[in-house]
C-alpha cells in the first residue's frame, strides 16, 4: 500500500507549518521586545509555568556592542509575584505614557539599541535562561529574523507555541519570533500562549517516532524533505540523520548523510524542512528550515530517516534498484503523505 500521494507540481508548494496547543512553559521567558522611536523601548517577560513565581530570583542583563565581559547594565527584578499566565513589562522611564501606563517597572537597563544583546538570568541556578541576540557578538545595526525584520526600529513578539527560552539566538530566532512595525504596541501587556488555530496537521496527531511527511524534487536545487513530530513529546534531533542513496542502498560508499545538530529541538506537532542550501526562499514557506550543502537527489533516489543508524522511515525502497521508484512520478514533483 502506498503511504504517499504523488502530486506533480513542478514547484515547491505544500510546505505546511505545523503547530499544536501547548501546556506549560519550563520557566519564564521573553515574550516581547520593542525598540521604538525616541525612548519608546521595553521588554516583556511571560510566566506560563503553571505556578506563580517570585521575580526576585531573576535579573535582566544588557550587553552592548559585542561586549562579552560583565554586562553593561543589569537589573534584579523586584520582590513581587508574577502570576501564571501574566506578563511583566520593563520599560524606560522616558518612554511614552502609552507604554509606561502598562509597564510594571522602569529601569535604566532598557537602554538598548538594535545591536545589543539582552539576557534573562536566573540567579538561583546561575544561568541564562533566555536571550535576544548573541552575547559577545556585534551584528552591525541589528539582530535579523527572516533576513528582513529585526531589533532596530521595530519589535519582536514570541510565537504562541514557544514554551521556553533558549540561549542559542542564531539557531532559534526565525522559528520563535515574529516581527512587528516600530511603535506598534498593540500586543503590549499580554501574550498569546498555546492557543492558536493555524495550520494543525490533525490527521497526523499520533506517531511512534518522527516520520517523513513530504518530499520535493524540483528543478536545479529545489530539493527538500519534510519530517513531522507527532509523538506527543518534543524531541532533540541529535540522534537522527538523513541519508540519500540511489536504489536505497544506504551502505553504499556514495551515500550522502546529514547528521542533525545536537540541541536542535523539533517540537511536538511541528515539521522541520531539510533543503538544499541553494533552494528558493520564496518556495520554502516555513521558518523551520535547515539548509544543507550537497542535499541533492533525483527522482530515483531513496531518502531514509535514521535514529542512531536504525532506519525509522523511508521515501523509496530500501535495497531496491533504480527502477523501484518511478522517476516519472517523483522527478520534478512533490509527494505529500496521506
Amino acid at each position: 500500500m502506498s503511504y504517499f500521494k504523488y502530486v506533480i507540481r513542478f514547484v515547491l508548494l505544500g510546505l505546511i507549518a505545523t503547530y499544536s496547543t501547548l501546556g506549560q512553559s519550563s520557566d519564564l521567558f521573553f515574550s516581547e521586545y520593542h525598540e521604538g522611536s525616541s525612548n519608546n523601548k521595553y521588554i516583556e517577560i511571560y510566566n506560563g509555568t503553571g505556578n506563580d513565581i517570585n521575580l526576585s530570583d531573576y535579573k535582566l542583563e544588557l550587553y552592548s556592542n559585542g561586549n562579552s565581559g560583565n554586562p553593561n547594565n543589569s537589573q534584579i527584578l523586584p520582590n513581587t509575584t508574577l502570576q501564571n499566565g501574566e506578563v511583566f513589562v520593563v520599560s524606560r522611564s522616558s518612554a511614552s505614557d502609552d507604554i509606561n501606563s502598562i509597564s510594571n517597572l522602569q529601569s535604566p537597563v532598557i537602554n538598548f539599541n538594535g545591536d545589543d544583546a539582552l539576557v534573562l538570568y536566573k540567579i538561583s541556578e546561575n544561568k541564562r535562561i533566555d536571550v535576544i541576540g548573541t552575547v559577545g557578538e556585534d551584528p552591525g545595526s541589528e539582530w535579523k529574523i527572516f533576513g528582513t525584520d529585526g531589533t532596530q526600529n521595530g519589535g519582536l513578539i514570541r510565537k504562541y507555541r514557544i514554551k521556553s527560552g533558549n540561549n542559542n539566538w542564531l539557531m532559534y530566532k526565525d522559528r520563535e519570533w515574529d516581527g512587528v512595525a516600530q511603535d506598534d504596541y498593540s500586543d503590549l501587556g499580554k501574550h498569546s500562549f498555546g492557543n492558536n488555530s493555524e495550520g494543525v496537521y490533525n490527521q497526523k496527531s499520533f506517531t511512534s517516532d518522527l516520520i517523513i511527511t513530504e518530499y520535493g524534487e524540483g528543478w536545479t536545487n529545489e530539493n527538500y524533505i519534510e519530517i513531522f513530530n507527532g509523538t506527543g513529546n518534543d524531541i532533540d534531533l541529535k540522534d537522527y540523520s538523513l541519508k540519500i542513496s540511489i536504489g536505497g542502498n544506504f551502505n553504499n560508499i556514495n551515500t550522502f548523510k546529514y547528521d542533525f545538530e545536537d540541541g536542535l529541538i523539533i517540537y511536538n506537532q511541528e515539521v522541520f524542512v531539510i533543503a538544499n542550501n541553494n533552494a528558493n526562499d520564496s518556495e520554502l514557506k516555513t521558518s523551520n528550515i535547515i539548509r544543507v550543502e550537497g542535499f541533492d537527489f533525483d527522482g530515483e533516489y531513496a531518502v531514509g530517516l535514521f535514529k542512531q543508524d536504525i532506519l525509522v522511515d523511508i521515501f523509496g525502497i530500501k535495497d531496491g534498484s533504480t527502477q523501484d521508484i518511478d522517476r516519472l512520478e517523483t522527478n520534478n514533483s512533490v509527494a505529500v503523505r496521506k
